[in-house]
């Protein structure tokens, strides 16, 4: 893997990445729009909202390319399993209303569960401006009451 926190399994990364993408497929092509999602260093793993209609298109999220994410450091890798595990159980619940129920509303929602300190510095729609790969939140980690219960769903 080469201890590449991004393209392989960084046991030592303990980072979950705010990601973002194109979104792909009609309409969300028509209005150029943009995906958010999580993706987890440890577990190799995205997870971020799949569709309009409330149902998982089925399609992997993909490790994010440099510039294109936001690196949250200074995790356990429970805490780690805990936030992508929520992501995956709530990311496509309820119906899909772009600004009030969507991918990005879903993925900060979670960082805000977590009390990870971080905003989506995207815009839904429109170009995608790089962040910096060395752009770290400063957060406040979860602490361990937060993280039990949680268990890798996946």
């Amino acid at each position: 893997m080469g201890n590449n926190p991004v393209t392989g399994v960084d046991p030592s990364g303990l980072d979950i990445l705010l990601a973002v993408r194109k979104a792909t497929g009609f309409p969300f092509t028509t209005f150029d729009a943009n995906h958010v999602y999580l993706w987890s260093t440890v577990y190799a793993r995205g997870e971020g909202t799949g569709g309009s209609s409330g149902t998982h298109s089925g399609a992997a999220e993909t490790a994010p390319s440099p510039g294109n994410y936001v690196r949250i450091s200074g995790l356990s890798a429970k805490e780690e399993l805990a936030i992508i595990d929520r992501m995956a159980n709530v990311k496509d619940t309820g119906i899909y209303i772009p600004y009030i129920n969507d991918c990005f509303t879903k993925a900060q929602n979670v960082i805000d569960y977590f009390k990870l300190g971080v905003e989506i510095p995207w815009s839904r729609t429109g170009q995608i401006k790089p962040v910096s790969d060395t752009t770290t939140a400063a957060i406040d980690p979860p602490t361990s009451s937060m993280t039990s219960g949680y268990s890798s769903t996946k």
